[in-house]
Order: structure tokens, then sequence, then C-alpha cells
């Protein structure tokens, strides 16, 4: 969890309220780290997203909303 709190600190704002970061690579949850590699396609709940969607949807489901997940810890 140490490490976990890190990310978050060392987290843009604009990263905070998305609830990922980007890289040149991938889109990586600040909250268990899963990463999304950019140009492949995942499945999440039958359906098919890019990255950038996966990402989203994956936050969405595992965590819930970026504040209440905040407000938890």
């Amino acid at each position: 969890m140490k490490e976990r709190e890190e990310v978050m600190w060392n987290a843009t704002i604009e990263q905070l309220v998305n609830g990922y970061k980007e890289d040149d690579i991938a889109y990586e949850c600040l909250f268990c780290e899963n990463k999304f590699v950019k140009g492949n396609i995942y499945q999440v709940n039958n359906s098919l997203y890019d990255a950038y969607g996966a990402v989203l949807q994956h936050i969405k489901s595992e965590h819930g909303e970026t504040v209440d997940y905040l407000l938890k810890q």
C-alpha cells in the first residue's frame, strides 16, 4: 500500500481526477497498477475497447468513481 500512496502523491491533479496515468506505451490505473497497452484491444464485460476505453471501464467497474475511491483511503 505504501507504494500506491507514493504514486498517488506524485500524480498530477489531472491524473488523480482521471484515475490513470498515461505514457507513450500504455495507460496505467493509479489504484491497482493494471496497464492497458496502446494499440491492443481488450474485452471488458462482453464489449471490446481500445486501451483508453478499457482503462476507463476498468476504473469504473473495479474502483467506482475516483473521488469515492480516494475518500475511502
